[in-house]
């Protein structure tokens, strides 16, 4: 199961969000970040260096002009047709592609600064503390808080920080 969500990088991040729109709209447009790679802080009295690689994706709340879930009625006549093989042209664009291209587009913009923020929040954090549940959600909570600061004014909103991958190594 891992595994799906790592193959997925390029092409499945367009696919899997579709996916998501059609079955649950509440949750956000899927923002799949890069794969992340740290050293963890290090406690006094603790020997070698722990690292972390995590997976993670963010559920946005969007402006209403990138909002594909509103496209969310063009899933059913896209079944209806059967999905391909009518060979004609230009016609033939995906209305909710096009959005997910758009808010890809429009949200690379703000992607590196969202990473500096996941990175410099892991790399204070032990392998101690994100080793459990409620240290995993303390992260997701300062996560969001953090990215919400960036984002307030610019019409998005991290409604919630997904963790896919997860591997610490102590």
């Amino acid at each position: 199961m891992e595994g799906h969500h790592a193959e997925g990088d390029k092409h499945g991040n367009e696919h899997g969000t579709h996916g998501a729109m059609a079955h649950a709209p509440g949750l956000g447009l899927n923002l799949a970040l890069e794969d992340f790679t740290v050293n963890l802080h290090r406690p006094a009295g603790v020997k070698g260096n722990q690292f972390l690689r995590a997976k993670m994706s963010l559920s946005m709340q969007v402006p209403e002009e990138e909002n594909c879930h509103a496209l969310k009625g063009h899933d059913a006549h896209a079944e209806e047709g059967g999905g391909g093989g009518h060979g004609g042209g230009a016609p033939a664009v995906d209305p909710v592609e096009a959005c997910m291209e758009t808010f890809n587009k429009n949200m690379s913009a703000y992607t590196p600064t969202l990473r500096d923020i996941i990175n410099t929040a892991l790399m204070k954090r032990s392998a101690q503390q994100i080793a459990t549940l409620e240290g995993q959600e303390d992260l997701k909570d300062e996560l969001r808080h953090e990215m919400n600061s960036v984002l307030k004014n610019h019409g998005y909103t991290v409604q919630r920080v997904n963790l896919q991958d997860f591997i610490i190594q102590r």
